[in-house]
């Protein structure tokens, strides 16, 4: 093999594996699809790890580790603001319930007695 020829293959490649990437993420690919992409990209990870010497190994794991807590950390941000916000949702209904409790005592000239309003 001569030196381009190794360049081309390996572009070639290349573009294959970013080919099922994205088919292997892509939500509307069917599943068996997907399913297979994953498969083959798992596999050609295996082999690839194979050929790798145990310092490689070392560091390609804590890379994926750090990728695994990039994307945990993303999950973590995002329930917590989806829970500030739930707790805004709620606790601005409560103020509106409780405004329009107010509203209808004024308006009816009541007080809350007994049970029963408007009686005085």
């Amino acid at each position: 093999c001569e030196v381009g020829e190794k360049t081309n293959a390996h572009k070639l490649y290349e573009v294959e594996r970013q080919r099922l990437k994205r088919k292997a993420e892509d939500p509307l690919e069917r599943p068996s699809e997907r399913k297979r992409a994953t498969q083959i990209l798992e596999e050609d990870e295996r082999k690839q790890q194979e050929d790798l010497s145990p310092q490689e190994k070392v560091i390609k794991q804590q890379g994926r580790w750090q990728s695994q807590k990039d994307r945990l950390d993303v999950l973590v941000r995002q329930a917590q603001e989806l829970e500030a916000l739930q707790q805004f949702e709620f606790s601005r209904s409560v103020k509106s319930f409780f405004d329009d409790c107010g509203q209808k005592r004024t308006v009816w000239g009541g007080q809350w007695r007994g049970g029963s309003l408007g009686v005085p």
